[in-house]
């Protein structure tokens, strides 16, 4: 599966289109290339939104529809760490996981 994945996430960034935004089956195991949904997802929507940045202007960076990104966000599709780290440094972070310290730190009030 990890092989397979592999070479798709190739295949998809050498083409540049959806740079490996794809639908996922959740009643499948998922493997370490992927961010784990809904709490990802969940965070790119609150600081894209806290900074005022359009769902379009993700989809242009990744060169995929709008409707991509609303079903990220929703968590209805799984997004591989490259992906991640693009997300994370157009929205102005480093790495995922500074993404995701920040919104502990100023967005999440659990």
């Amino acid at each position: 599966m990890v092989v397979v994945n592999t070479l798709m996430s190739c295949i998809l960034q050498l083409d540049r289109r959806i740079v490996l935004l794809y639908f996922a089956d959740f009643n499948t195991h998922t493997n370490s290339m992927n961010r784990s949904m809904p709490d990802f997802s969940e965070k790119i929507r609150a600081i894209r939104m806290m900074k005022g940045i359009k769902q379009i202007e993700i989809a242009q960076l990744l060169n995929v529809r709008q409707q991509s990104i609303s079903k990220l966000e929703n968590g209805k599709i799984h997004i591989a760490d490259c992906v991640a780290l693009k997300i994370a440094n157009y929205l102005g972070f480093e790495s995922p996981e500074e993404m995701a310290l920040f919104y502990e730190k100023h967005i999440d009030r659990k």
